[in-house]
């Protein structure tokens, strides 16, 4: 009797010790979301800012992959010298995600069949790097931001035609990398386009990292600068810090991107910043990656 009662107290304990350590790892030890970011910001003398926690990684932009005549024609082709050049380079740096940025051919089926060939022919040569296609799924984030901004459901429609087009290209790239820049002041629109952009991406490729391009100033395009315009000038960092937030809980990352220039603060001229640690959109960055201990 005494041996039973001893051996129920033990199981006890070892039961009650179990389910208490448990408790407190799931409480008091949850990991941290996995959540990366990269630099391809292109300001002058931006620095490896890999000592911040930033990752880098290898956009190969059209003049590395394409032969002239200008970008956006529709003669113009892909040069298998220079896929074949790009994709040794890469090989240098095998754990840096590339990220191929091809925008010549606009978006229908001939395209994709295009873009697709440049796919093939990077692995053919470099099996082992990452590669990503630069907004290519989803795509034309702008129809969804006028959507919500100017309350025109039509356009979501015809952003969810235009999705159907890159189906192709979604079995062939290992990460989904699109761009949502900010398009206007319309801070809520901006959010519903986000958070749609995203959910296709899980969609249409399920299991697949969704790194999403970001740009720390308002959206420009050819348009340049123009008197009262907001175009190029930097976001306010309040602003940015909400973008962030915002991606963190629905992607896997972010491309922090920019060109080499800006928008003056009157919109009337063209500048070009230099890099620097201080910079608003920067150090708000460094806090939204301190506060999700993002390394």
């Amino acid at each position: 009797m005494r041996l039973t009662v001893r051996i129920i107290i033990s199981v006890l304990v070892v039961t009650f010790t179990l389910t208490f350590t448990a408790s407190d790892t799931a409480v008091g030890a949850a990991a941290p979301k996995e959540f990366h970011v990269f630099n391809a910001i292109r300001y002058a003398g931006t620095p490896d800012l890999s000592a911040y926690g930033i990752k880098p990684v290898n956009v190969i932009y059209e003049a590395g992959l394409n032969d002239p005549p200008a970008a956006f024609s529709k003669v113009r082709r892909y040069s298998s010298i220079k896929v074949s050049h790009a994709a040794k380079s890469a090989m240098q740096h095998q754990n840096t995600l590339v990220v191929l940025d091809m925008e010549t051919w606009g978006w229908n089926a001939d395209a994709m069949r295009k873009y697709l060939e440049v796919i093939r022919e990077f692995r053919g040569v470099n099996p082992y790097s990452k590669i990503s296609m630069f907004g290519v799924m989803p795509t034309h984030g702008y129809l969804l931001y006028n959507a919500f901004s100017r309350n025109k459901p039509s356009l979501v429609n015809s952003w969810e035609k235009l999705q159907r087009i890159a189906t192709p290209i979604m079995s062939e790239v290992d990460a989904l990398t699109p761009s949502v820049y900010t398009m206007g002041p319309n801070t809520k629109a901006w959010a519903q386009e986000a958070k749609l952009m995203v959910q296709r991406a899980r969609q249409e490729a399920p299991g697949k990292p969704v790194y999403v391009f970001v740009w720390p100033q308002y959206y420009a395009g050819s348009s340049g600068c123009k008197p009262g315009s907001i175009n190029a000038q930097f976001l306010p960092a309040a602003v940015w810090r909400n973008e962030l937030e915002t991606l963190y809980p629905i992607a896997d990352g972010v491309v922090l991107w920019s060109p080499p220039w800006a928008c003056s603060g009157d919109g009337r001229a063209v500048e070009h910043p230099r890099f620097s640690a201080d910079m608003p959109w920067f150090t708000e960055t460094i806090r939204f990656m301190k506060s999700h201990s993002i390394k």
